[in-house]
């Protein structure tokens, strides 16, 4: 069983899934950084599919997340939005989606961000990725 995360220091998880359930759907769990907290196994193994489709120059632009630049654009697009909203002191949580990937192999990618008032490194971004 997993120890509860403080709001302080959110805890990291293996993204094992096998003591939770399995029809979440493709889920990662990010912070304002692109940091990956969280990305349960199919969301994993998508990502991953979609890194080795991308170009050695998209590869090498990846950054540090090391996330896909399809699913990185929504999220850049999240953060651009957050900044905004945060500058007028709109602190409701909102969602970005994006359909990405080609006519025969598409998704739908959604970035609901959830601000936090008390520091932006505490907002988190839950990123679906649905395909299509």
């Amino acid at each position: 069983m997993r120890e509860p995360a403080n709001e302080s220091t959110p805890a990291l998880t293996t993204g094992d899934d096998s003591d939770g359930p399995q029809d979440l759907g493709l889920l990662v769990l990010l912070s304002t950084t692109q940091a990956v907290l969280h990305a349960n196994g199919q969301a994993r193994a998508l990502l991953e599919r979609l890194r080795l489709l991308q170009t050695p120059v998209e590869r090498g632009t990846s950054g540090a997340s090391g996330l896909p630049i399809s699913v990185r654009g929504v999220c850049e697009e999240a953060q651009r939005t957050l900044s905004d909203r945060s500058e007028q002191n709109d602190w409701q949580p909102f969602e970005v989606s994006r359909v990405v990937g080609s006519a025969d192999d598409s998704m739908l990618v959604r970035a609901f961000v959830f601000p936090s008032r008390a520091s932006l490194t505490q907002t988190r971004i839950l990123v679906t990725l649905q395909p299509l």
